[in-house]
């Protein structure tokens, strides 16, 4: 007996459940439906029809040529040519801009690995160093202008047999 207490205990547990469920189903189902209404409504004033309308003549043809809302062209007398005063080039402005920042200069350089001849293997020396380009920073509130060098190696055992290898830095 006290099994089917139980069980029937746990059936009507189950069956109070499954109605709560069921209404809260049903409660969302009438809010979607609500919502998409509304987004039906909101595209459909957005994307939809315009009010455009154009006057209605007495027989029910539309009049293209109202004289309320006809315009006149106006002649103007337009010039056949039009001169335009010329002008040159202001050259050098790029170096006056930058003469007054202040100067940092990054040097690429090759790493020690790759300072080695591809022919004979030996260590290259640094033979000297290339402008490559000149650019702005802007760190906040400050400007300064950075400097790029581009470092050049050969080769000296090379160069005594007259074989030329230089090698630039990235």
């Amino acid at each position: 007996m006290e099994n089917q207490d139980v069980l029937l205990k746990l059936l009507q547990d189950s069956n109070k459940t499954n109605q709560v469920q069921q209404q809260t189903i049903q409660n969302l189902t009438t809010e979607i439906q609500l919502l998409n209404e509304k987004i039906n409504y909101l595209t459909n004033k957005l994307f939809g029809r315009s009010k455009e309308t154009l006057p209605v003549d007495d027989n029910g043809q539309l009049n293209l040529f109202n004289q309320e809302t006809a315009f006149e062209v106006v002649s103007e007398d337009v010039p056949s040519s039009i001169t335009v005063k010329g002008h040159q080039r202001v050259l050098g402005t790029k170096a006056d801009k930058l003469k007054h920042l202040p100067k940092t200069s990054l040097e690429h350089v090759l790493p020690l690995e790759e300072q080695c001849c591809e022919h004979c293997g030996s260590q290259m020396k640094d033979i000297g160093r290339t402008k490559v380009r000149e650019e702005i920073r802007f760190h906040q509130a400050m400007l300064d202008a950075l400097v790029h060098y581009q470092h050049t190696y050969s080769c000296q055992k090379c160069e005594r047999n007259g074989i030329s290898s230089f090698k630039k830095s990235a």
